[in-house]
């Protein structure tokens, strides 16, 4: 999940999909037979790779846990509050963008 993330900024077309890594999106997390938790977890890893909201109708990684917290909200929502501690900064622009500092963060996705 990690290098997804961090190559995702690197692929041509900057943070706006994973590049190479596209035949790993949402819809390859969600099909893993995971406890939520691992999957909650490992989407949180991706979020910042999904870059800018997209207008193609592609699920983005925070999607997919909006899917997960409408199908299972008891389980899924402790889960998310664990999220308010992830400073990580958005790839919006690109990791080398300047307002680097003012970017959102995954805690406020």
């Amino acid at each position: 999940a990690g290098r997804i993330t961090r190559r995702s900024a690197d692929a041509a077309g900057g943070p706006a999909g994973p590049g190479a890594y596209s035949e790993f999106g949402p819809w390859f997390w969600r099909r893993l037979r995971l406890p939520e938790e691992e999957r909650i977890d490992l989407l949180r890893r991706l979020v910042p790779a999904d870059g800018v909201p997209r207008t193609d109708g592609d699920e983005r990684y925070l999607d997919a846990v909006a899917r997960r917290l409408t199908l299972n909200a008891p389980v899924v929502l402790p889960l998310l509050c664990r999220w308010f501690t992830d400073e990580r900064p958005l790839l919006i622009g690109g990791p080398d963008a300047p307002d680097e500092g003012l970017r959102p963060t995954v805690a406020a996705a």
